[in-house]
């Protein structure tokens, strides 16, 4: 059983079917238990609800007792600040905001138009090599190239460096 189905059989029980259509969701309800026990149980939902409800009665009008509940509301929530916005402060804040941004922006603008980053250029053998520039001006550099495995070796030696020895070598 579909949902369209399941919910004609909601519309026989409230009585909200033409008389035509009705007639064709109860001879269904004749022809398939699953309808049938549906049915039951809607019945059966319905008439516990209504023994479960009891019936309200208020002491005052509906008109009365809403505005207590709105004057409750009111006493408990904090008040909310006062706002003038045609107040002098509140046209300044819709000028000054917008006119600051734009003076940002110009600035910027001009500050790359006027200072610009200074070009680097390096003087490479190759179009592709990397150029390393050694830190210390007393750095002497080796460089060994293999073409045929494509590999690049820089060594790096301070030349004020001095070697001492370790040990002394004898021969017995």
């Amino acid at each position: 059983m579909n949902l369209e189905e399941q919910l004609k059989l909601q519309a026989l029980l409230d009585g909200e079917l033409p008389p035509a259509e009705a007639s064709e969701v109860s001879g269904r309800i004749g022809r398939d238990p699953a309808a049938a026990a549906l049915l039951a149980e809607l019945k059966h939902t319905r008439q516990t609800l209504q023994q479960a409800e009891s019936p309200r009665r208020l002491q005052e009008s509906r008109e009365l007792y809403w505005s207590k509940i709105e004057r409750d509301l009111r006493r408990f929530s904090p008040p909310s600040p006062a706002r003038s916005e045609s107040g002098l402060f509140f046209k300044l804040r819709l000028l000054i905001l917008p006119t600051a941004a734009v003076a940002a922006l110009i600035i910027v603008t001009l500050a790359g138009h006027f200072y610009p980053q200074p070009v680097v250029q390096r003087k490479t053998a190759d179009a592709d090599a990397t150029t390393v520039e050694p830190a210390l001006a007393s750095t002497d550099a080796m460089t060994y190239r293999d073409a045929s495995e494509g590999t690049t070796l820089v060594w790096f030696s301070d030349k004020t460096a001095t070697v001492k020895p370790t040990g002394t070598n004898r021969v017995n």
